[in-house]
């Protein structure tokens, strides 16, 4: 007959017939792939904030701190005791002390145990973070705890970054391979500093940013959104000078999407 077939056929013999099969084509429909782009902000109070305004591990560390201050305030204790015994002549005696006074395996054990809680928090939130958000591009800063306050000493904020920022910013990396989600590093310097509105420079009182163009908002979820952004602004690369960053945000010359902020 006149048909004209444009796709495989399959020729059978079906008892007295010929039968010809052919496969109908239909007009795919186009799954347009849908960008969900967001900025993380890490911090000691909030784990992280996203750019879309959701917080995970909220005050996740206060149990940590009270136990590394509890430790630390044990560790000056036993300074007393290790200054003395510097100065014993007694081997004897001296060995007596540091087997019954200053053996380190609670302490190592007690160390080993913290970290161990805090992984566990931080793997769960992580995993929390990509099932609700669903990114497809996840924007972080070069992750550093952040102390927005006086609250937390030095040491243990110190001990904090040896510990967990590595740990964070490799499980984010595994998890974006696993799941096939990219991922960049953004400068970090005065993302927590502007509005991410209007660009200017603002204060913080707290966990609130105050803009005087814009008003109040959530100052960790502001600085997730300036690093989201930051990864448009063709100024700022991950290498430019903390100086030069405020020169380009304070004269407003930085370029977003073709327009200047």
């Amino acid at each position: 007959d006149n048909r004209i077939f444009k796709t495989n056929l399959i020729i059978k013999w079906d008892e007295n017939r010929l039968r010809i099969i052919s496969t109908k084509k239909y007009e795919s429909i186009p799954n347009e792939f849908i960008k969900n782009e967001i900025g993380i902000d890490k911090g000691i109070k909030n784990l992280i904030s996203t750019s879309s305004g959701n917080i995970y591990g909220k005050n996740i560390f206060n149990k940590i701190f009270k136990k590394l201050e509890k430790q630390f305030n044990k560790d000056k204790n036993r300074q007393r005791i290790y200054q003395y015994m510097k100065n014993l002549k007694d081997n004897k005696k001296m060995e007596n002390i540091r087997n019954n006074n200053l053996t380190s395996i609670k302490r190592n054990k007690f160390m080993k145990k913290t970290k161990i809680f805090g992984k566990n928090i931080i793997n769960r939130e992580i995993k929390k973070l990509i099932k609700e958000e669903k990114p497809t591009l996840i924007v972080k800063e070069l992750l550093n705890f952040k102390n927005p306050n006086n609250k937390v000493s030095k040491k243990i904020r110190n001990r904090l970054n040896k510990w967990y920022s590595g740990y964070i910013n490799e499980k984010i990396e595994l998890e974006c391979n696993k799941l096939e989600i990219n991922f960049i590093d953004v400068n970090p310097a005065y993302t927590s500093q502007i509005c991410s509105n209007c660009g200017n420079f603002g204060k913080r009182n707290g966990e609130i940013f105050i803009c005087k163009n814009c008003g109040k908002k959530h100052v960790d979820i502001n600085a997730a959104i300036n690093i989201l952004k930051r990864k448009d602004i063709k100024e700022i690369n991950l290498y430019t000078k903390k100086e030069k960053v405020k020169k380009i945000l304070k004269k407003g010359e930085a370029s977003f999407n073709n327009n200047i902020i």
